[in-house]
């Protein structure tokens, strides 16, 4: 996903209203714990109080990725997030 969604127009567009960070499970295990990772690829969205707004785990295509994402922060549907 980190070398094709996430550069993905539709999901790129809607990622620049996020701070993404990403954790190596294997070289921060105690960053893992605190969030709760079982399984990787895990993909979470709080808000700046933490309150959760997405959580999946496991890999996601551009368009579904992009829906799920701005379903997270309230946007409604376009063509450019549903069209495959």
């Amino acid at each position: 996903m980190q070398n094709e969604v996430f550069y993905d127009p539709k999901v790129a567009d809607i990622l620049k209203r996020f701070i993404c960070v990403h954790i190596d499970i294997d070289k921060d295990p105690s960053d893992s714990k605190a969030f709760g990772v079982q399984g990787i690829p895990r993909m979470i969205v709080q808000t700046p109080e933490r309150e959760p707004r997405m959580d999946i785990v496991g890999s996601r295509e551009a368009a579904p990725f992009a829906q799920l994402l701005g379903e997270s922060v309230g946007l409604a549907p376009t063509a450019s997030t549903t069209a495959n």
